[in-house]
């Protein structure tokens, strides 16, 4: 299920700055550094890209989405998936509850809105050049 509001894009950095990251490896410690913040598991696809851009620019873009994502999904019990969505322009990274795991929790009371299931942060494969190329506000969509 997609929401208007589940969408988190940002640029990779800065052309200067630029350097190779594993993804996988920095979701992983840093989901191992918010260790008992989420009330569920994450299960991370150990095929994540390596990514280019500014190392702490990139680090400090994954900790927010991470913090954000364990609020959004703060009712769930079970397993949070994080893998990655193909796509030419951008690295997309999908952070979505497991369907399975879901099937497990106990039933709750209907809600008047429907539950987010799906959280994407999107990161620009071209860096910024400059920082008037800088977004004053990093948007969700």
């Amino acid at each position: 299920m997609t929401n208007p509001n589940d969408l988190y894009i940002t640029y990779s950095g800065f052309a200067n700055n630029d350097q190779i990251i594993d993804s996988y490896e920095l979701i992983h410690s840093l989901i191992t550094e918010f260790g008992g913040q989420a009330s569920f598991r994450f299960l991370v696809d150990p095929t994540l890209p390596m990514i280019k851009g500014d190392r702490d620019f990139i680090i400090g873009v994954f900790k927010d989405f991470i913090l954000k994502t364990i609020s959004e999904f703060k009712q769930h019990l079970g397993i949070v998936n994080v893998v990655h969505i193909k796509d030419p322009k951008s690295w997309i990274f999908a952070f979505s509850i497991d369907q399975k795991s879901s099937a497990n929790e106990k039933p709750s009371a209907p809600e008047i809105i429907d539950p987010i299931q799906e959280f994407n942060l999107a990161i620009s494969k071209k860096a910024l050049q400059n920082l008037s190329e800088v977004p004053s506000v990093i948007a969700y969509l």
